[in-house]
């Protein structure tokens, strides 16, 4: 189990002994966070002249808006990643299925080649043959001359 850490922060100007399972820089972001905020709501006049009460109300109304704009940022973010990963896997899917036919398409131009190389030398030696025929059969031959 991880081990408790314990800071003194500032809040509103009063000190604060903390813990939580954070790291105290976590601790004391916090606090500079809430600090921030109060000067934030500071600046309206609105909020200056309301009671105790109903500035803690406000702070915690601002608090819980930024929690959810952080939160939907975040669901969309993750919405998009998700998306961006079913389209990476499609992708190296696609690729996988064209490497696949790449090798098919080489292994077949190999065999054409082979093939093709085998159809020369039946041509290469169907034309030596008609050679050796046609010189065989004129030179051979006896002519009248009367």
């Amino acid at each position: 189990m991880a081990m408790k850490n314990t800071a003194e922060v500032v809040i509103a100007g009063k000190v604060y002994r903390i813990s939580g399972y954070e790291s105290p820089e976590y601790l004391h972001q916090i606090a500079v966070y809430l600090n921030d905020k109060m000067s934030e709501l500071q600046q309206a006049e609105s909020y200056r002249k309301q009671n105790t009460d109903q500035k803690q109300l406000l702070l915690s109304m601002n608090l819980a808006d930024d929690f959810f704009k952080a939160k939907g940022q975040n669901d969309k973010l993750t919405a998009d990643l998700e998306k961006k990963e079913r389209e990476l896997y499609s992708v190296r899917h696609d690729l996988i299925e064209a490497q696949l036919a790449l090798e098919n398409q080489n292994k077949e131009l190999e065999e054409l080649k082979k093939k093709t190389e085998e159809l020369e030398e039946q041509l290469k030696a169907q034309k030596n043959e008609n050679a050796k025929r046609y010189h065989s059969g004129s030179g051979s031959g006896s002519r009248n001359t009367k």
